[in-house]
C-alpha cells in the first residue's frame, strides 16, 4: 500500500531540497524529468542548452508506465524525456532549481520547473513548482523511516494530488 505525503516549499525551503532527494534515492529513485518553460525564440536553443549535459543519461521514457487520461496519476505519466537519477545528474538537476527543489526561478525567458521522481516505472515525487507543493508516494514499509527523516512535511495537499 502506498502514503501520501504533501511536500510544501514554505516547509522545506531551499536546503531541504537536497536531503528530499537524498531521501528518495536511498529509497529506489532511480530516474527524472522535469520541464523547460519559456518563450519563443530562447525556448528552443537555451532548452537545448540546459538539458545537453543529461543526454548522456537519458533513458527510454517508456519505462514509465502510463495511466490512461482521466485516471488518477495520468498527469505524471506522460514525461516527454526521462534520464537516469546518479550522483552527477542529482549536481545537475538542483543547479536548474538554485531557490529550491519546489520552486522555481523565472529568469530572462527560459527556466526550468516541475521536476518529478520515479522509481522504476511509478511516481515517487511529482512536483508542481507554481504551487511550491510536491506529492510524495511512500511504501507502507518506509514510512517509518520517513516519518524519522524529519522532513517537513503534511499529509493533506493544497494543489497538488496523484
Amino acid at each position: 500500500m502506498t502514503a501520501e505525503r504533501h511536500i510544501f516549499h514554505t516547509d522545506l525551503g531551499k536546503e531541504g531540497g537536497q536531503r528530499l532527494l537524498d531521501w528518495c534515492r536511498t529509497h529506489g529513485a532511480d530516474s527524472f524529468t522535469f520541464s523547460v518553460i519559456g518563450s519563443p525564440p530562447e525556448l528552443e536553443s537555451e532548452a537545448a542548452a540546459i538539458t545537453a549535459p543529461l543526454e548522456p543519461f537519458r533513458i527510454a521514457r517508456s519505462r514509465i508506465r502510463v495511466i490512461p487520461e482521466g485516471q488518477p496519476g495520468d498527469r505524471w505519466s506522460n514525461v516527454p524525456v526521462l534520464w537516469e537519477l546518479n550522483d552527477a545528474t542529482e549536481a545537475i538537476l538542483l543547479r536548474f532549481f538554485p531557490h529550491g527543489l519546489l520552486t522555481y526561478a523565472p529568469t530572462n525567458n527560459v527556466w526550468c520547473e516541475d521536476p518529478c521522481l520515479f522509481r522504476g516505472e511509478r511516481l515517487m515525487l511529482g512536483i508542481i513548482s507554481h504551487e511550491g507543493e510536491g506529492i510524495l508516494r511512500i511504501d507502507a514499509s518506509e514510512r517509518l523511516a520517513f516519518d524519522q527523516s524529519e522532513i517537513p512535511n503534511r499529509r493533506n495537499g493544497e494543489w497538488v494530488g496523484y
